[in-house]
């Protein structure tokens, strides 16, 4: 919302219920957009890619997060399938992408992507490493000590980032706490209650930075993937930032 006297603008938090979100046809496949943001040039998607679907050779211009929630595709990086979570980054260079089932995933893309031509790789851009598939259902659940357990995908000192699932039972809560950087939730199963409402399966949560989480109740046994974009602030002196989620992750 803007504010009149200065023309500053206030970041919204979002609660997209994807079910009722129209898909869009592209040249190939569908998309359903989330958010996208003109302020970082981040966008989040539900992107369905149709049986026998290859995708052109492209480079990602900024770094990519998917998570396959139905199917599968094969890429430069092996093959992922459903529950599985997969981190690309600045500069990757995928080959021709073949979706080998119906598949549907979760996308964001933290850059705009440059597809290939007829002469091939984009001048400029190499393969750096730090790609990842992670196939999330062969992790530990680790309980945090916050009304939780996670599985931790990913963490990376250069940014503060975390990406981790979150798993808790009926009737369980989840600890109020501040976002210091911005949160982005998908519901992969179950229903849960927090301070924007309800969030069953399939539904995306973008709350901005600042914005303060009351206890979340989990009204269901429930799954969350949650990327938090800095640290949280439980209570004064608890803050949960990548050092902590990484040590509780080497220390399982």
């Amino acid at each position: 919302m803007a504010d009149g006297a200065g023309g500053l603008h206030e970041a919204e938090a979002f609660l997209v219920r994807s079910s009722r979100e129209p898909w869009i046809n592209l040249r190939q496949g569908a998309i359903k957009v989330l958010r996208r943001s003109p302020e970082t040039g981040w966008s989040h998607s539900l992107i369905h890619g149709d049986a026998g679907q290859v995708n052109a050779p492209h480079t990602h211009q900024g770094p990519a997060m998917f998570y396959v929630l139905e199917g599968g595709f094969d890429f430069r990086g092996g093959s992922a399938v459903a529950g599985d979570w997969v981190w690309e980054p600045s500069g990757a260079v995928h080959e021709a992408t073949t979706h080998t089932v119906d598949t549907i995933y979760i996308g964001t893309l933290y850059g705009p992507v440059g597809m290939h031509d007829d002469s091939g790789k984009p001048a400029g851009y190499g393969d750096p490493i730090g790609a990842a598939l992670v196939r999330t259902g062969e992790l530990p659940w680790l309980d945090d000590g916050r009304g939780g357990e996670i599985r931790v995908l990913r963490t990376s000192p250069e940014t503060g980032w975390m990406h981790f699932m979150l798993h808790g039972k009926a009737g369980e809560m989840r600890a109020a706490h501040t976002v210091l950087g911005p949160c982005e939730m998908f519901v992969v199963d179950g229903e849960v209650e927090y301070a924007g409402g309800r969030a069953s399966g399939g539904d995306w949560i973008w709350e901005p930075a600042g914005a303060r989480q009351e206890a979340m109740k989990f009204l269901t046994d429930a799954i969350v993937l949650v990327n938090l974009y800095g640290p949280a602030q439980f209570g004064n002196s608890d803050l949960m930032d990548w050092r902590a989620v990484q040590q509780l992750a080497e220390i399982r």
